[in-house]
C-alpha cells in the first residue's frame, strides 16, 4: 500500500487482532509508532484487546504509558479496555487503579459495567455489590448487562440471596424487564449453590420450561467440580418429582434426562 495512514494501520490493527493474531497485532503497533504514525482511540483500543488475548501485562503497560506520556484523552472505550486489559493480566489493583482515576463525569454504564465484571468474575462479589450501590448514588442507570454483571458476580462468590434481590428489583426498581441471559444467569447462581429444589420450584412458578436443561448442565458440572456425585443422584428424582405436575413437558421422561446426560435412577 502506498500511502499508509493512520486509518489503514488501524484497520489492520483491529483485523489482526479480531482473528486471533495478537502478537502480530501488536508488532504493527510497533511498527506503526515507530513510522511516525499517530494512534487514535481505536488503535489503543485494539492494542489493549491484544494484549488482554495474550495475557501480555508487559505490552498492556507499554500501551498504558504511552497514553500518559502523550497526555492522550482516551474515550469511555479505551478506558474500559484498560480496565479489561488489568483484569485479565491479574493485575486487580491497576484495574482498580485506572478505574478509582477516571472522574466520576466521565463513568458512563459500560465502564462501571467493566469494572464490575472484572472484579466479579475473579469472586470479588461483595465489591460488585458496592460499586454498584455508588453507581446508583451517582446517578448513572444501569442497563440490562449490569445486571448480568451483578447475577454473574453473586453466582460465583455464592451470594444468593444477594443474586435474587437484584433479580426482582431489575423489573421492579429499573424498568429493566428480565430476558433469557437474566434468566440463565439466575439458574445458575441456583445451581452453583446446590439449591436445585429451589430452582425447579422457581422454574416452575414462571413457567420458563426451557431452561431445566441448563440446570441440569450445572448440576453436571457442579459434580464434577466438586466431587459431590450424590447431587447427580439427586437431580433425576427433582425432575421426575418435578414433572410428575407437568405431564406435556419433556422432562416427563428418562429418554429426556438420558439425552441430558443426567444420571439414572
Amino acid at each position: 500500500m502506498p500511502d499508509r495512514n493512520p486509518v489503514s494501520w488501524t484497520v489492520l490493527i483491529g483485523s489482526y487482532t479480531r482473528h486471533g493474531f495478537a502478537i502480530e497485532a501488536l508488532e504493527l503497533f510497533r511498527t506503526m509508532v515507530s513510522n511516525g504514525m499517530q494512534p487514535d482511540q481505536f488503535t489503543f483500543s485494539s492494542c489493549l484487546c491484544a494484549s488482554s488475548a495474550i495475557a501480555s501485562l508487559k505490552h498492556g503497560k507499554q500501551i498504558h504509558a504511552r497514553l500518559l506520556r502523550t497526555r492522550f484523552n482516551p474515550n469511555a472505550i479505551v478506558l474500559s479496555s484498560l480496565i479489561d486489559m488489568y483484569s485479565k493480566c491479574g493485575d486487580f489493583e491497576g484495574c482498580r487503579r485506572v478505574f478509582h482515576n477516571t472522574s466520576i463525569r466521565r463513568r458512563d454504564v459500560v465502564i462501571w459495567n467493566t469494572v464490575m465484571s472484572a472484579l466479579g468474575h475473579h469472586g470479588h462479589g461483595r465489591e460488585v455489590i458496592r460499586l454498584f450501590e455508588e453507581m446508583i448514588r451517582t446517578g448513572t442507570r444501569p442497563d440490562a448487562n449490569t445486571f448480568v454483571v451483578l447475577l454473574t458476580s453473586c453466582s460465583h462468590s455464592g451470594l444468593v440471596s444477594e443474586g435474587l434481590h437484584f433479580f426482582e428489583s431489575m423489573h421492579q426498581q429499573h424498568g429493566i424487564v428480565p430476558e433469557e441471559n437474566h434468566l440463565v444467569c439466575l439458574v445458575d447462581l441456583l445451581g452453583r449453590a446446590g439449591c436445585f429444589k429451589e430452582a425447579m420450584d422457581w422454574l416452575c412458578q414462571k413457567n420458563i420450561i426451557s431452561l431445566v436443561q441448563e440446570l441440569g448442565r450445572h448440576c453436571l458440572e457442579l459434580v464434577e467440580y466438586t466431587g459431590t456425585h450424590s447431587l447427580e443422584r439427586k437431580l433425576p428424582c427433582y425432575l421426575v418429582s418435578w414433572s410428575l405436575g407437568h405431564p406435556m413437558l419433556p422432562c416427563h421422561s428418562l429418554i429426556y434426562m438420558q439425552r441430558m446426560g443426567i444420571g439414572s435412577l
